[in-house]
């Protein structure tokens, strides 16, 4: 017969191994927040004005007879998205115009005929993406004291002035933007600084490529390569001790 403690030895005994570890239950992906969407289908402020955080999509081409299609003086995160309709106009008032504010986004418009096609003065954190600006009077895109933002993938061509003009502007990513056949520079810094130029395209501006690139003195710290430019008129490089500003000529191909 066992013994009390050979009985009590061959007990069970408790495991003592660690309980396995458990993954925690993967936790759903937080989706972006969706932006509401208003629609337009002519110029002039939206009926209860612009609101903050809302897209708003144009539905067909229209046309305006001076003053501007849209004014986002003061507005806040505003997008407007053309859907590559027209705003046309017969060489008076301005295509989009902005005063202050911040964060708002113009993009897939076709701008034509307009005294200046896209106008922004004291703004930050601007966008404008995949216009078309063509035929304004004055400059396609004027940008004046703006802080911060991209001028991306738009194309400016046949303005009576600049195709691009910064004065006062820094901070800004140009990135492959199509500039040509404008009646002054195709690009212009004035009193410009620490903006990134990548990727662009200006040629044949001023008539037939004379001038294409113009660069003053007071536009320092501005970088970027990969760019295609005609004639470059730089101050820089025309004053001694101020050789080595943008852009160089490794930051740029002939056209």
């Amino acid at each position: 017969q066992p013994t009390p403690s050979s009985s009590a030895s061959a007990a069970a005994q408790p495991s003592t191994a660690p309980e396995p570890s458990v993954a925690p239950a993967a936790q759903p992906a937080t989706a972006a927040p969706t932006r509401p969407i208003s629609y337009l289908r002519s110029c002039g402020t939206p009926q209860g004005g612009w609101v903050s955080g809302t897209t708003y999509v144009l539905r067909q081409g229209v046309v305006v007879s001076g003053s501007e299609c849209f004014n986002l003086d003061s507005v806040q995160d505003v997008y407007i998205d053309c859907q590559r309709n027209s705003i046309q106009s017969s060489g008076t008032g301005v295509g989009v115009r902005v005063r202050g504010g911040n964060d708002n986004r113009i993009s897939s418009c076709i701008i034509d005929g307009f005294a200046t096609g896209i106008d922004v003065i004291s703004t930050r954190q601007l966008t404008l993406e995949l216009n078309t600006i063509s035929v304004s009077s004055n400059h396609g895109i004027s940008l004046s004291q703006v802080d911060g933002g991209r001028i991306a993938s738009n194309t400016i061509t046949r303005n009576g002035r600049n195709g691009i003009l910064l004065s006062g502007s820094s901070n800004l990513q140009l990135d492959r933007n199509t500039v040509e056949g404008n009646n002054w520079a195709g690009i212009t810094f004035s009193a410009s600084a620490r903006n990134v130029i990548t990727s662009n395209r200006a040629c044949g501006n001023y008539p037939d490529g004379q001038i294409d690139v113009t660069v003053d003195l007071s536009s320092v710290g501005n970088s970027g390569q990969g760019n295609r430019f005609g004639v470059v008129n730089s101050a820089f490089a025309r004053t001694s001790g101020y050789e080595n500003n943008w852009p160089l000529a490794a930051d740029y191909t002939a056209c």
